[in-house]
């Protein structure tokens, strides 16, 4: 009989499973070592809050296989921006092409945590930031993100 391997390719988790269980899959993830073809990430509505990213952070920036990650309704704050931004820098080569954020009401703050990656980020094509209160003052860094010269967005 046939071995058949079979590959994590999509994860998707539409109700909640709050911080510990955020935590815990990632954790997980990292530990295991074996999710080397995770591509999709869609965690809508978990209530990952900040300290949740930290994990996912680290899973995108060690595995570097993730080209989608959305993550609406989930209490993200300027500060979840921020390791949101560093892992998204150039320095990680994480090869995100999709980036969904909406209804996290960060604002402005926190779409400048996001322009500290985004700003040098040459894989990003969409990013959505819907109902996000980014203000006036947000444009000032949205089009920091769009004008660098390799921006695919």
């Amino acid at each position: 009989m046939k071995k058949v391997k079979l590959f994590l390719i999509q994860l998707i988790f539409w109700e909640e499973v709050g911080l510990q269980g955020t935590v815990a899959i990632f954790e997980t993830f990292l530990e295991q070592g074996c999710y080397k073809h995770l591509e999709i990430i869609t965690l809508s509505n978990l209530k990952t809050y900040d300290e949740g990213l930290i994990p996912i952070c680290k899973f995108m920036k060690t595995g570097k296989t993730v080209k989608e990650l959305e993550l609406e309704i989930n209490q993200i704050s300027p500060k979840g921006c921020m390791y949101l931004g560093e892992a998204l820098s150039p320095q990680f080569q994480v090869p995100i092409t999709k980036l969904n954020l909406s209804y996290n009401k960060f604002g402005s703050e926190g779409l400048k945590n996001l322009a500290v990656g985004l700003s040098e980020n040459a894989f990003v094509e969409q990013l959505t930031l819907n109902y996000c209160e980014i203000d006036a003052e947000g444009a000032l860094y949205l089009q920091e993100i769009l004008s660098f010269y390799d921006s695919k967005i």
